[in-house]
């Protein structure tokens, strides 16, 4: 190898912008879902702390808070070692990230099925399991086909042919094999 190459090739053929943008995408990511997961774990551990049913004394038996204990303990270390990581990268590449931290493209995704979820849960009252589930599996079915494949009609209705079908496997499973009302 000659002065100024690496194992990659010449020096900067890789560009320093790609590999600060990448280690600042992972370390800002590490440090989000450490500082999530964390909140919830405290969440959770006052909810476990304030719970008197949680909280009964059975003897030499650890009691029901036991497992809940071990897990939010295994959960926080996790936290914490995502936390220490993610800010370990941005402290290495001086905590600059060349590219939109939030991609709006991106994240309209998760934020639409979130908002989603919410309003399938305030309908199923209002309109019933069934037709709520169908809604809403046919929507997001071809939601996701024109994403993939453009406005093809072969995938928006295998989809959607799919997805129905879903969904009334799981009413008749619920209403008649386990004998829940679903309404």
């Amino acid at each position: 190898m000659s002065e100024g190459q690496g194992p990659a090739g010449p020096a900067g053929s890789d560009g320093p912008s790609g590999g600060v943008a990448d280690a600042g995408e992972r370390g800002f990511r590490d440090l989000g879902l450490g500082l999530i997961l964390f909140g919830s774990t405290l969440a959770l551990a006052y909810s476990i702390a304030t719970d008197a049913d949680m909280q009964q004394d059975f003897g030499l038996d650890p009691g029901p808070a036991f497992l809940p204990d071990i897990l939010l303990w295994l959960l926080g270390i996790g936290a914490v070692i995502l936390i220490v990581q993610g800010i370990l990268t941005l402290t290495r590449v001086r905590w600059r990230l060349p590219r939109e931290l939030v991609d709006i493209k991106r994240s309209s995704v998760p934020l639409l099925m979130v908002t989603s979820v919410i309003g399938y849960v305030a309908l199923v009252p209002a309109l019933g399991f069934l037709a709520v589930s169908l809604l809403f599996s046919v929507i997001w079915a071809v939601g996701l086909a024109v994403q993939d494949d453009g406005s093809a009609i072969r995938p928006l209705l295998i989809s959607c042919v799919g997805s129905a079908l879903i969904a009334i496997c799981i009413y008749l499973a619920f209403k008649q094999l386990i004998g829940i009302p679903l309404g």
